[in-house]
């Protein structure tokens, strides 16, 4: 039976706001989801990361990167982060020497037992085999479910 709840990081939601290499596979995600053939989840952590590249990208205006969030906040299932998900995420961390920040979208990804779907492939290639079957990269994500 084919994946379909998957969790998501910031590398991958920024793409449906600025044109990017992989924005089609980003936006085909987001398009899956809607039409509830997938189900996508993301810590409030992207929320503020989104708003941040946005900001500092100079391509909206502050109103403007306000409704992106809220509609990213009301469209994806936005998970809390909890102790658990943080001491996964430090666990990462030391692990790989990948920052907290990054960490948590795996430690919400594993410890769901969904993929994490990511862009950020500096990452990925730091992750070890046991880890990295957790992950999909977006580069490689195609138009049928993984």
């Amino acid at each position: 039976m084919p994946r379909t709840e998957y969790t998501l990081d910031t590398s991958v939601a920024v793409k449906w706001s600025l044109e990017e290499e992989d924005s089609d596979k980003a936006k085909d995600l987001l398009n899956r989801h809607e039409a509830k053939e997938i189900k996508l989840f993301a810590p409030d952590l992207l929320l503020v990361e989104l708003a941040n590249v946005l900001h500092y990208s100079r391509c909206y205006e502050p109103d403007e990167i306000a409704k992106i969030v809220i509609g990213v906040r009301q469209n994806l299932s936005v998970i809390l982060l909890n102790d658990q998900i943080i001491h996964k995420a430090l666990q990462f961390s030391a692990k790989f020497e990948v920052p907290v920040y990054d960490m948590v979208f795996l430690a919400i990804a594993v410890q769901s037992d969904r993929a994490l779907i990511t862009a950020d492939e500096r990452m990925h290639r730091k992750l070890d085999d046991e880890t990295a079957v957790n992950v999909i990269l977006l580069s490689r994500w195609g138009h049928r479910l993984t």
